[in-house]
């Protein structure tokens, strides 16, 4: 019997850890496998609607920037995250999703009541800041109703199997 040389040894170990995280990937379910990418989107409308809502009220733009940054990377992170089953990951994408939410719903009604009332000549960039907050909201609320379904709070939530590397405490 041959021994392996520490190179071999690397080898099989990337091999391995690679078909387990193939096999684990396989086994998270398609709205768990959207989350990140909806997330990603909730979080680029987020910091490019807050710019442009700071530039459209003629206020100065970069505090909305960096938060609208600090927004996008925590739903960046956090969203995928959560392919790693991150608890943490969840609940920040829901926190994080859910604080603009009345913000986004009382622009939207503003821009409902500005083509309803026909005063929308001239201010193209409150339209297109409300415009990108219906977006931002409609995209809230189809993470939120991903983020709502069994099957995501089952995968996010249960416990790991043994063999997935996260040891589970009273297991043997």
């Amino acid at each position: 019997m041959e021994t392996q040389g520490p190179e071999e040894a690397a080898q099989d170990a990337a091999a391995f850890q690679r078909q387990r995280l193939e096999a684990q990937f396989r086994a998270t379910p398609a709205r768990a496998l959207r989350l990140p990418w909806l997330a990603a989107l909730v979080g680029v409308l987020g910091a490019v609607r807050m710019y442009v809502q700071a530039h459209a009220a003629a206020q100065p733009t970069q505090r909305p920037l960096l938060f609208g940054l600090v927004f996008l990377g925590a739903m960046l992170f956090n969203g995928f995250a959560l392919l790693s089953r991150s608890r943490a990951g969840y609940v920040i994408v829901a926190v994080f999703a859910l604080l603009p939410a009345f913000g986004l719903f009382a622009a939207s009604v503003h821009l409902a009541a500005l083509l309803v009332s026909g005063q929308y000549a001239g201010q193209a960039p409150v339209l297109v800041a409300c415009a990108l907050s219906l977006c931002q909201l409609a995209l809230t609320v189809v993470l939120l109703w991903h983020l709502a379904t069994s099957e995501v709070r089952r995968h996010v939530w249960s416990r790991a199997d043994p063999g997935e590397g996260t040891p589970v405490a009273g297991a043997e």
